[in-house]
């Protein structure tokens, strides 16, 4: 059975109703609030199971409701009647229009440039498109590319980039779908309790919780996310990672998709750190409560 409800339904769920899922294996788990269900593609009314299907319309909805079946389809509707829990939510048939992404500039290579453009700020497309190129690590017909259809879809207008709130949800919700073509993942690793972390900038880049911790100074990570600049043995050695399976791991290591050492001419954020975009990113991926409370609470004000 191949059942995988996409980040962007988990995230509008979390949004509209404050409902937060993680997937283990086949299982659904809540934690607000807790239950836990089975996935399955065969309703039997089971109070432990979950059915799930892309699409399920409404009278086949009132169906499963009849016969005390949970349910739910990648609308975003939702029926959960569970010993103590009962849920029910109506979706939308699709994202709202304002947030729906434009296929022509969220590309694997829009992505890079988009993320780049965002970085710098809203004097970006000022800079040369080669300069950009460059810097995103794509060709330069795809920033030609990208950079038409941001200003047909009015994100530029006299060589400014604007919207800028508006065009960072759009990146975020792209970001979840097209985060494995953009990173190389390296790894999972466990580091020493006593072993630090430096900010240094020069053998990796941190993200996540980490980069949260130093931007804030508010939190503790519990877990890291690197993105390497050296050797993947050279960083192993200096912070003593010990490769493991990401269940047992607290560090994720990974490659940045742009080129560090030109972005860092335009940033204005710590050095040591990936961008405030990626660690909000980092922090909102990881599904974790704790981590979406920070990046709302903590991050998102670093914006303004």
């Amino acid at each position: 059975m191949n059942i995988v409800p996409s980040k962007q339904l988990f995230d509008y769920l979390y949004g509209q109703y404050g409902l937060y899922f993680q997937l283990k294996g086949e299982l659904l788990e809540s934690n607000n609030p807790p239950f836990q269900l089975r996935l399955t593609d065969s309703p039997t009314g089971d109070s432990n199971t979950l059915y799930y299907q892309d699409s399920l319309p409404k009278k086949q909805q009132e169906a499963l409701r009849q016969l005390g079946q949970s349910y739910l389809d990648a609308r975003g509707n939702l029926f959960v009647r569970h010993k103590q829990v009962l849920i029910h939510t109506e979706g939308r048939r699709s994202l709202p229009e304002h947030l729906q992404p434009k296929t022509e500039i969220f590309t694997k290579s829009g992505m890079a440039v988009v993320f780049c453009l965002l970085v710098i700020g809203e004097s970006s497309p000022e800079i040369s498109q080669r300069t950009i190129s460059e810097v995103a690590n794509v060709s330069l017909g795809a920033v030609n590319k990208c950079l038409k259809a941001l200003t047909r879809e009015g994100y530029i207008k006299s060589k400014k980039l604007l919207h800028l709130e508006k065009l960072r949800t759009l990146w975020l919700l792209q970001y979840a779908t097209l985060k494995n073509k953009l990173v190389k993942d390296l790894g999972y690793f466990t580091i020493p309790e006593e072993q630090g972390i430096k900010d240094t900038g020069e053998r990796y880049l941190i993200g996540g919780e980490g980069g949260a911790a130093l931007l804030t100074r508010s939190i503790t990570p519990g877990n890291h996310t690197l993105y390497a600049l050296a050797d993947k043995v050279e960083i192993m050695r200096e912070l003593r990672l010990s490769p493991r399976p990401q269940a047992e791991a607290n560090l994720q290591l990974l490659t940045p998709f742009w080129d560090h050492d030109l972005l860092q001419n335009y940033r204005k954020d710590s050095t040591g750190t990936v961008p405030l975009l990626l660690i909000y990113a980092d922090l909102l991926q990881s599904n974790e409560p704790r981590n979406t409370e920070i990046a709302e609470n903590y991050i998102k004000p670093l914006f303004s």
